[in-house]
């Protein structure tokens, strides 16, 4: 199907039974981005995008704070989107031949996959590598034709899948393409349509009644587990056949890096001070440092903490304190600065990768114990076995303080 328009949602989420949000649309042809008020469903032109060719398909937003969108029809692209420009970069065609309406799901880890390659009858799930826009064959959706209007991914792994053709909800496992049903839907689908996950709750959109295969036109939430459907009403304000694509914000991640081994403060114990910020040198050379995804809001509990620059395929401890150690400066451990201290709890292991980077979360909150307003202080220790500088054989990233919304 033509793809016409395609969302994203922006703003945080409430609590209650209805959710109010605003969503960003786009429309893939006019390239005009609008704003969709849920409380109200009407949809009001707010910028122009750039840099995106073909009709879009599907929209997510990724852990690295890009939207990610897929192009329809027989040459297929994956473009990274910045939501703060609106400018888009062509990443490269993906995996299959052809791509029909479909949908763009990314975890909270960066996985990706695609819908609907192949036809109705068979249609196709596909990886998809944000790096490149190529990707590997999943499988065929099971239980008979489907259309795929919208894809997203739930917090448990699985897929949920916005189906035209049997006019519901589909769960479906992201391994095996198999699918079963979590509701079937009142409203009509249509040929366009689109649809957003955040946890447990969920969007989607219906395609207009002027579509190739007319819809209601409405605007819907849902619980992805139970598959309730409340209608927040139709949509006013589109052009062309309707949405083709959800997607949410990040929230952001409110942190930030602090103490670091390049003699800013605390010296490194044995010489070993780096010439960029991060923790104090290992034995390959270079330190560690902790960055931050997903968001800060401790109710979704989606953090990342991402480290980077550690002894390839040795293990590392992420920690996480109440306090920045010596005024955030850190005293001397080991081969590097202990950081973070005051009522210290692990929140895992991780084994670098041929690189040295591992990723924590999402899901840390229940370790961590945090709330809306608390601050911590996290830092990775890692081995370092082989001719580590100082000889202590471990060594230390530089600090991430992340305050909680």
């Amino acid at each position: 199907m033509n793809s016409t328009l395609l969302l994203c949602a922006v703003c945080a989420f409430t609590a209650g039974p209805v959710q109010a949000e605003l969503l960003y649309a786009v429309d893939g042809t006019g390239q005009t981005v609008y704003q969709l008020d849920t409380t109200t469903a009407v949809a009001t032109p707010l910028a122009s995008l750039s840099g995106v060719f073909g009709s879009v398909g599907g929209l997510e937003m990724a852990p690295d704070g890009f939207l990610y969108a897929i192009t329809t029809g027989s040459a297929s692209r994956l473009f990274r989107i910045d939501p703060g420009s609106w400018t888009a970069t062509d990443v490269g065609p993906t995996a299959p031949n052809f791509v029909f309406e479909g949908g763009l799901a990314v975890s909270s880890t960066g996985d990706a996959w695609l819908s609907n390659a192949g036809s109705a009858s068979t249609p196709e799930i596909f990886t998809v590598d944000l790096a490149t826009g190529g990707g590997a064959f999943v499988g065929i959706v099971s239980g008979g034709s489907h259309d795929l209007n919208g894809l997203a991914c739930r917090s448990d792994g699985m897929l949920i899948g916005l189906d035209r053709v049997t006019n519901s909800l589909l769960v479906i496992d992201p391994v095996t393409a198999a699918a079963t049903t979590l509701t079937s839907l009142s409203g009509t689908v249509g040929a366009n349509g689109g649809l957003v996950l955040n946890g447990a709750t969920g969007w989607f959109v219906t395609a207009t009644s002027s579509a190739s295969i007319p819809g209601n036109g409405s605007l819907y939430q849902f619980d992805a587990f139970t598959g309730a459907v409340t209608p927040l009403g139709p949509v006013s304000g589109l052009p062309g056949s309707g949405f083709t694509g959800l997607a949410r914000e990040l929230a952001g991640v409110n942190a930030t890096a602090y103490c670091f081994g390049d003699g800013s403060g605390t010296p490194c114990p044995c010489g070993n001070d780096a010439s960029a910020p991060t923790g104090c040198l290992h034995s390959g050379g270079v330190g560690a440092a902790l960055a931050a995804g997903g968001s800060s809001a401790a109710s979704a509990d989606d953090l990342l903490v991402l480290a980077s620059g550690m002894t390839p395929g040795q293990p590392a401890l992420l920690f996480a304190g109440l306090n920045a150690t010596a005024s955030g400066v850190g005293t001397q451990f080991g081969d590097g600065l202990r950081c973070a201290g005051g009522s210290v709890v692990r929140l895992g292991v991780r084994v670098g990768d041929a690189s040295g980077a591992a990723t924590w979360g999402p899901g840390l909150g229940v370790a961590g114990g945090w709330s809306a307003g608390d601050v911590r202080r996290m830092q990775a220790w890692y081995r370092d076995p082989s001719n580590s500088p100082c000889g202590s054989a471990f060594n230390l990233s530089s600090g991430l303080e992340v305050t909680f919304d």
